[in-house]
């Protein structure tokens, strides 16, 4: 901002476009209180350009939505492999998402079964060693009856 000049009860200032590099100025605008804020009026008048442009670009096209619509139909009609091509690619993406949905569900599920059949796996080892000191056991009372 080169800064701001007061004269006649109107301030000005002049500010240096960051996008085009040109200079213009600025009237500040007091405001009414209670019904709108204060603000600086004033532009790069190459923004205001630009800005025009995009608003006509934006109407034209507007105005072509139509004919636009009718010719996405008519090339859709024309392509042979459309339907076949919107199913590959679903098909691929499903395939994707149902692959990271068993990976999700493996990662969550593995511990708890591993849990189980480490578990199972404990429960028959200590099965196996009560069954042989049992048939010790027996074994040694019998012999100790005799």
């Amino acid at each position: 901002m080169s800064g701001a000049v007061a004269t006649a009860g109107r301030a000005i200032r002049r500010l240096i476009c960051a996008k085009h590099g040109g200079e213009y100025g600025q009237v500040y605008d007091p405001g009414v209180p209670g019904q709108r804020e204060a603000y600086w009026v004033g532009n790069c008048r190459d923004c205001e350009a630009d800005i025009r442009l995009e608003q006509q670009a934006a109407e034209e096209l507007a105005a072509q939505v139509a004919e636009i619509t009718a010719e996405a139909e008519r090339r859709i009609a024309a392509d042979p492999q459309y339907e076949k091509v919107i199913q590959e690619l679903a098909a691929a993406d499903l395939a994707k998402e149902v692959a990271e949905i068993v990976a999700q569900h493996c990662a969550m599920r593995r511990p708890e079964w591993e849990s189980y059949y480490r578990d199972l796996a404990w429960n028959q080892i200590v099965a196996e060693i009560e069954a042989e000191r049992k048939t010790s056991i027996l074994a040694a009372l019998q012999a100790a009856e005799r």
